[in-house]
């Protein structure tokens, strides 16, 4: 037979009543959520042609650009006022490209192996 401690039966029980009080008085019926689907699905259609109605329009590829180009204007805004590079590098990427060329520069391990040791 297990023996329970006190403590562990009022755990085992608190989370058992939780479980149950979860979500009171909340009742589904197949009607209501059948309608609920219908509403979204229809919502959901009414959406997407509206949107795919917009895609070709120039009206709408007018705005795109216009957004696109304040937001460039603003990160540039943003580099410079950090004195950051304004091109979109970043810093990292500007510090891996000197260790390359640096790195291209020195000899190679075969290099100064084939050199002649003069002593």
């Amino acid at each position: 037979m297990v023996h329970l401690t006190p403590f562990l039966t009022l755990a085992i029980t608190a989370g058992l009543m939780t479980q149950s009080t979860a979500h009171p008085g909340e009742h589904h019926d197949t009607v209501s959520v059948q309608q609920e689907i219908a509403k979204r699905t229809t919502h959901a259609n009414h959406i997407a042609r509206g949107l795919n109605n917009c895609a070709g329009n120039e009206k709408y590829h007018a705005l795109q650009a216009r957004a696109s180009e304040r937001r460039l204007q603003k990160a540039q805004n943003l580099r410079r006022k950090r004195e950051l590079p304004v091109d979109g590098k970043s810093h990292r990427r500007l510090l891996i490209q000197v260790r390359i060329e640096t790195l291209a520069d020195q000899p190679s391990d075969k290099q100064r192996l084939s050199k002649p040791v003069v002593t």
